[in-house]
């Protein structure tokens, strides 16, 4: 949570992460979210991350489950995977792609274009940031993700 403080100082969007594991249940995962983050996930939406490269049908379903159940806290949801699975989730849902190029930006809001970035004059975000970049306009970034709103 220090880095929670420390972005709160600074005008910068910030959002919460978290690895999606099929090895527990989608309640337990839900606990553990609420217990180390509760509301505090910042203005953009919470990412949701496969915290495996064997991705099922099976998989894609069960981390839908779960973004719905990150919805009904009134929080929105991004998916770092494929556009593809977008039926197995909740409307509304983001896609963040992760490739090395974007050539298609239809169906994706973000894309991490580095693990390497730095946040300059931020303690412990000078080096090995990753990075993202919206994919639309400055007007329509602001009215999703302005600093008022707390989804």
């Amino acid at each position: 949570m220090l880095y929670c403080v420390q972005l709160k100082g600074t005008n910068l969007n910030f959002g919460t992460i978290i690895g999606y594991s099929d090895e527990t249940s989608n309640q337990d995962q839900y606990q553990y979210f609420e217990k180390k983050v509760g509301t505090n996930t910042g203005s953009l939406p919470v990412m949701i991350v496969p915290a495996t490269n064997h991705l099922t049908k099976s998989y894609w379903k069960k981390m839908g489950e779960f973004a719905q159940m990150i919805n009904n806290l009134g929080k929105r949801t991004m998916i770092a995977g494929d556009y593809h699975y977008h039926n197995y989730f909740p409307e509304g849902t983001r896609f963040l792609y992760t490739g090395a190029s974007l050539k298609d930006r239809r169906h994706y809001a973000f894309w991490c274009y580095t693990q390497n970035g730095r946040v300059k004059n931020i303690d412990n975000l000078d080096r090995d940031v990753t990075m993202f970049a919206y994919i639309g306009t400055n007007t329509q970034y602001a009215q999703l993700y302005s600093q008022e709103k707390t989804q």
